[in-house]
């Protein structure tokens, strides 16, 4: 059980740095966003490049923020029902819904995102605008990998809860290292 929680500290410590590193995209998109609409509303320049590495920055920001947010228990749940539940109901439906959601949303997705950017990275996909970016196969990238991220969060979420529930005792003195 013990090896199960090194393996889950491991892919969480990856999917956390990769997330923390990602987020700087939400800064730097909200700054490529102020300087878009000053320029194109103020100043009546507008730039096509402009506006595709804002969405760029949308998919990389989402993509590396995706695995991350799960880890911290981030994503929409319905918590009237939940916060009603004993801890170990709780950990149950975790677990249901990671084997039979979450995995086989991710092996289905994940195979297909990694054509989409492979056949994009075959044609050297542009921009579809004139004035847009080249190159764009570098954000399609992001979506498996993003689902990459996701699905190495959701490996280390299954293995805490199945040790919180095989091994209470063993999962509280993990935790408690890991805090202290």
């Amino acid at each position: 059980m013990s090896f199960l929680l090194k393996i889950s500290t491991l892919l969480d410590a990856i999917v956390t740095a990769v997330g923390r590193v990602g987020a700087w995209c939400g800064l730097i998109l909200i700054l490529v966003t102020c300087y878009d609409v000053f320029t194109r509303y103020l100043l009546d320049l507008g730039s096509t490049k402009l506006q595709d590495f804002e969405w760029w920055l949308h998919t990389m920001l989402f993509s590396t923020a995706l695995g991350w947010t799960y880890l911290r228990d981030g994503h929409v749940r319905i918590d009237l029902l939940r916060d009603r539940m004993a801890p170990k109901t709780k950990t149950v439906i975790e677990l249901i819904g990671i084997v039979f959601f979450l995995f086989p949303y991710c092996f289905i997705i994940l195979p297909d995102t990694y054509d989409f950017f492979l056949r994009s990275y075959e044609q050297n996909e542009a921009s579809k605008s004139a004035t847009g970016l080249d190159n764009v196969y570098l954000v399609k990238f992001f979506l498996p990998f993003g689902y990459t991220l996701l699905t190495l969060a959701a490996i280390a979420v299954f293995f805490r809860r199945l040790v919180d529930l095989i091994a209470p005792d063993l999962a509280a003195t993990h935790r408690a290292d890991a805090q202290g």
